[in-house]
């Protein structure tokens, strides 16, 4: 995606970048994420590790050959999860950044997202004190609220409404 002088300068304040043609997504993160994007990553690899196992088990026992598109897709995602976790820096305070396929981190964003919300309506219901009195669920989620709205910004700009079809409704 290259910088467009005519786009509204928001567009180009946020946290998340596209690059290419938003193949690739550059999302700088801060401390506040970072427990999150762990667990994401640390969720969706075993979900992915737990189909693909299960997939192979019903090839062995249907004897059908184990190079199924979808126990290649598994591993391929697998291979970038892992790559996109050893790209954490170490220690793990500060700013960082996470690169990756754009459908992958638009994805790890959203789940990160929905499970930060779901932790701070969780401490909401417990009906204890004020939610100001822990401000760590509220600031996660409000971190991660604004680098969902960062990547849609990213993922939604078009140069030419028209001529891109995902636009042109």
């Amino acid at each position: 995606m290259q910088p467009d002088r005519t786009a509204d300068p928001a567009r180009h304040a946020g946290s998340a970048r596209g690059l290419g043609v938003c193949d690739v997504l550059r999302v700088e993160l801060t401390a506040r994420h970072r427990p999150g994007l762990e667990r994401a990553l640390a969720e969706r690899a075993g979900e992915c590790r737990r189909r693909a196992h299960a997939l192979l088990a019903e090839a062995q026992a249907a004897t059908s050959p184990s190079d199924d598109p979808e126990v290649l897709r598994l591993r391929e995602e697998l291979r970038l999860l892992e790559r996109i976790r050893a790209g954490l820096p170490d220690p793990p305070a500060g700013a960082f950044l996470l690169l990756g396929p754009a459908g992958l981190v638009l994805e790890l964003v959203a789940d990160s997202l929905r499970a930060a919300v779901g932790e701070l309506a969780a401490g909401l219901e417990e009906g204890g004190a004020h939610p100001a009195a822990d401000a760590g669920p509220l600031e996660a989620a409000g971190a991660w609220i604004t680098t969902a709205l960062d990547c849609r910004a990213v993922e939604a700009f078009s140069l030419d409404a028209g001529v891109d079809p995902v636009h042109a409704w």
